[in-house]
């Protein structure tokens, strides 16, 4: 860019750097599908994105901070890297970064910036003093006085590439603009994400007229699920296939009264995206915002015919994996992708029905000095019932492997199936023998199984010698020396008992044959995955599953105690609120409270709970 322009240039350069839309019609070229160089104008999308996201945040001088969890080819990648630029090129002293996963996937956004550049007006086009595979560096290229005298030094501004494969991901000065392109695989070549992350946001002020810019298709339950669940530092845009003019079918909609309900069809339950796709079509198409409840189900019907033909005709009919490349909502993105174990649909209407019910736990922490529970808000273990005479409880117990590893307690009602207490917590395996000892003898003598891999063994023999509790799991197995079929204690984990196990509870659930009143189950069992060919499964990094393993032990305690986990649903349908046996359950759980080592609960209390029982409809 030459420092003598004209007037009228001058002026319209000031427009440019106001009015992005018309600057990358004006002034940027892209590459279609099709291999063609055209005018940058930006689509539904990218224009929406600009007018509601970014463009009032640089109106109000606030910093953009934004998370975009997106279908394919929508055209965000190039939105984003065409912002970096306009931003970086108009304006001095500007330092963008770019960071994507690996070298290729760098290589390609990178000759997006160097195409802009190239391509662009001349007068806008700023002087560039370098160009290689990692910058482009606007300034003057020459250094003698003379130049610098006619041209100035440049604008001093630069778009740096870096791979996230680099703990410090390019990382060395302040920067105004960055964009993490794909974040969901950057955990796969950067083990310490997290400690690279913490960095990255420490260069980018938190001033006005600042941008992160955080871009990704989702790839499973892994860090970057973890930053849209959790990180309140960044505005989440989900980006959905609904967002493209291109993916609908308007001389060809649906007949509603054909439309499939049933989950385990070619398509799908279809009803249950009209919803969600009506959502997105208002978020997308401003003008659906006040249109009639007739055009608004005509728009749906036209997209979900062009959803069953890219099934049929795009996917050869697989329903997964057309969820994985255009999700219809952000849960949906992140349940069909990656290699969870569990079904996660089912873990999320699991989670949700649990949250409407907002069960009610009292809180207990684990005093070593008294060797008993004490009542504290926050205390780990996590009471939903106590004892009832006659019940029969199932304990299994998950113990700490090492440093940073917890030992978890789960207890199942039998034979409900019904997980009634959970507990996670920091402890050595030894002394870990006393809290099960102490809820083991609460609950009726429950039978305990405790993983006997490793340092488990440690935990079951002192409660077997030294306190003298013998109720404890056996398993059959061959003895190598007498080649005779012998009974041991203790649940040992290996690839087949493991596999059977995990194979038990993914059916439990699916069959509503347990109840899971503890969030934190649910949470790992959406982190447990495949974690390599050979079928291994485990906790994701920096994820846990150590309340995963005590819920599968304690329903294999269960089963050998003989309860029938197979009549578990089949009882819980029977018994209704406001029947005789309701009632009774009611009466006699109140009655039977543990107040000696749980707490009291006033007569009065009791009475209240009597009133409301009988009059339960």
């Amino acid at each position: 860019m030459s420092f003598r322009l004209s007037n009228s240039e001058i002026k319209k350069l000031h427009v440019y750097r106001e009015d992005f839309p018309l600057y990358s019609k004006e002034c940027l070229l892209i590459r279609t599908k099709e291999g063609n160089n055209v005018p940058f104008e930006l689509n539904r999308m990218q224009k929406v994105v600009w007018y509601e996201y970014v463009l009032p945040k640089l109106i109000k001088q606030k910093p953009i901070r934004l998370y975009a969890l997106k279908a394919r080819q929508l055209g965000f990648s190039t939105f984003t890297e065409a912002l970096g630029y306009w931003f970086t090129s108009l304006n001095p002293f500007r330092h963008s970064l770019v960071i994507s996963y690996d070298e290729d996937s760098a290589s390609e956004i990178f000759s997006m910036c160097t195409r802009f550049h190239l391509f662009s007006k001349d007068w806008v086009r700023p002087m560039r003093k370098r160009s290689n595979k990692k910058e482009l560096l606007f300034a003057n290229p020459k250094t003698d006085e003379k130049s610098l005298k006619m041209n100035g030094p440049g604008l001093q501004s630069r778009i740096r590439i870096a791979t996230a494969k680099n703990p410090n991901m390019g990382v060395s000065s302040t920067l105004q603009f960055v964009h993490l392109s794909e974040f969901s695989r950057f955990e796969q070549v950067n083990s310490d994400i997290r400690k690279s992350m913490r960095a990255l946001k420490q260069t980018v002020p938190d001033k006005p007229f600042t941008f992160i810019i955080v871009e990704t298709t989702a790839k499973g339950l892994n860090y970057a699920k973890e930053i849209w669940d959790t990180d309140e530092g960044y505005e989440k845009l989900f980006i959905s296939w609904l967002a493209s003019d291109e993916y609908n079918l308007p001389d060809d909609p649906l007949d509603i009264n054909f439309l499939s309900d049933i989950e385990e069809s070619e398509y799908g339950d279809e009803i249950k995206y009209i919803p969600f796709i009506e959502d997105e079509l208002k978020r997308w198409y401003p003008k659906l915002r006040s249109a009639s409840l007739e055009e608004i189900e005509y728009e749906v019907l036209c997209r979900l015919a062009w959803r069953r033909s890219k099934i049929k005709l795009g996917f050869d009919g697989n329903l997964e994996s057309f969820r994985e490349e255009y999700p219809t909502f952000a849960q949906e993105a992140f349940l069909t992708s990656g290699d969870g174990v569990f079904d996660l649909d089912r873990l999320v209407a699991i989670k949700s029905a649990i949250e409407k019910v907002n069960p009610v736990f009292q809180r207990f922490r684990w005093n070593s000095i008294t060797k008993s529970l004490v009542s504290h808000p926050r205390g780990e273990f996590k009471i939903k019932e106590f004892a009832t005479p006659g019940a029969i409880y199932g304990i299994g117990v998950d113990v700490s492997s090492g440093e940073n590893d917890f030992a978890a307690i789960s207890i199942l009602k039998l034979p409900q199936m019904e997980q009634i207490v959970t507990a996670k917590f920091m402890i050595d395996p030894d002394d870990l023998a006393y809290p099960v000892e102490y809820l083991a003898r609460r609950y009726n003598n429950a039978l305990v199984g405790i993983e006997v891999n490793g340092s488990g063994v440690a935990t079951q023999n002192k409660l077997k010698k030294d306190l003298k509790y013998t109720r404890l799991y056996r398993r059959t197995v061959l003895d190598s020396t007498s080649r005779k079929y012998v009974n041991k204690f203790g649940w040992y984990s290996d690839g087949r008992s493991k596999a059977f196990a995990i194979e038990t509870f993914k059916g439990l659930l699916r069959e509503n044959g347990i109840i899971i009143w503890d969030i934190d189950v649910l949470d790992e069992a959406s982190h447990f995955v495949r974690l390599n060919d050979s079928g291994k499964t485990g906790a994701l990094p920096n994820k846990h599953d150590d309340l995963l393993i005590a819920t599968i032990v304690s329903i294999q305690v269960a089963d050998q105690l003989g309860t029938g986990l197979d009549t578990a649903s089949r009882e819980r349908k029977l018994i209704t609120p406001g029947s005789f046996d309701w009632y009774n359950k009611v009466l006699t759980k109140l009655d039977t409270l543990d107040a000696d080592s749980f707490g009291m609960i006033s007569e009065e209390e009791k009475e209240n709970y009597r009133v409301k029982a009988l009059t339960i409809n």
